[in-house]
């Protein structure tokens, strides 16, 4: 009797650890200024309410892969590394996820968001992003009549949001973007 005792709880501990998973996230800017005539965004972005959220306890450093791709982002010109962090978590049902939040604080470019990690069938990630940054002054005024009247010499600060929902797996990079911004998202079993 006690040998199926113990494997029972065994068998539960094992089953418990499979749904556990490490998250990697960065998120990074697009520099170039022409991304943002590309498409129309609301001046007027906010986050989801998201009630069910946690502030998970950090893990150690970002893993080699996504150190890497960290450091070739902030070599680049073309883009500005925002954000990286990283957490582990278990995967649930979609009903009992929480909202995983970030924030990179208030210096530009600055990013808030909330990830959420659940499984069903499949292990799904949704991600809700805002990216606060500076834009030239006449940006506003090119989507209102489709021209460029300034000089690009005035800086305004803008808001850009991103959400998107995904069925992931694990072990590969996925990418979640915007003409603007972007969120790489890594996840391996812990």
């Amino acid at each position: 009797m006690w040998i199926v005792l113990w494997l029972s709880l065994l068998t539960l501990s094992l089953q418990a650890q499979a749904n556990t998973f490490r998250v990697e996230v960065i998120v990074f800017q697009n520099n170039d200024e022409s991304a943002l005539y590309e498409e129309h965004f609301s001046r007027d972005a906010t986050l989801s309410d998201h009630t069910l959220q946690t502030q998970l306890p950090q893990s150690p450093a970002l893993g080699t892969l996504m150190g890497d791709v960290w450091q070739k982002l902030s070599n680049s010109i073309h883009y500005t590394p925002v954000l990286k962090t990283h957490w582990i978590q278990d995967a649930l049902s979609p009903s009992r996820a929480s909202w995983v939040s970030f924030d990179s604080g208030e210096a530009l470019p600055s990013v808030k968001g909330y990830i959420r990690l659940y499984q069903k069938r499949f292990l799904h990630v949704d991600v809700e992003a805002l990216l606060n940054r500076t834009v030239p002054e006449d940006y506003a005024q090119y989507w209102l009549n489709n021209s460029i009247q300034s000089d690009k010499t005035l800086f305004t600060e803008q808001s850009f949001y991103l959400k998107q929902n995904r069925k992931v797996g694990t072990n590969r990079l996925y990418y979640f973007d915007s003409p603007i911004f972007g969120v790489l998202l890594y996840i391996t079993r812990e």
